[in-house]
């Protein structure tokens, strides 16, 4: 994410529902904030925001987009396990 906001918290109410409808409670976010951690989006080199990256199960992706659509979000999600 890239500071706070309503396309901020609607990205983040996103992916925590799509994950949570995909993953159960198996899954664990954490949102970083490029504004307030520099260090950690360098870390995971996010270049843009919202970014989506997924550890588990492997291999680990990323997805990059509004995140508006918790639907839409949760069958990337299904699609990238097949």
């Amino acid at each position: 994410m890239t500071g706070p906001g309503p396309r901020s918290e609607t990205a983040a109410d996103c992916v925590r529902s799509a994950c949570a409808q995909v993953y159960g409670e198996a899954c664990r976010i954490e949102v970083v904030d490029r504004l307030e951690d520099e260090e950690a989006a360098r870390r995971e080199r996010v270049a843009l925001t919202p970014t989506l990256i997924r550890r588990h199960p492997e291999p680990e992706r990323s997805w990059v987009g509004a995140f508006a659509d918790t639907d839409a979000l949760a069958r990337a999600l299904r699609t990238s396990d097949a």
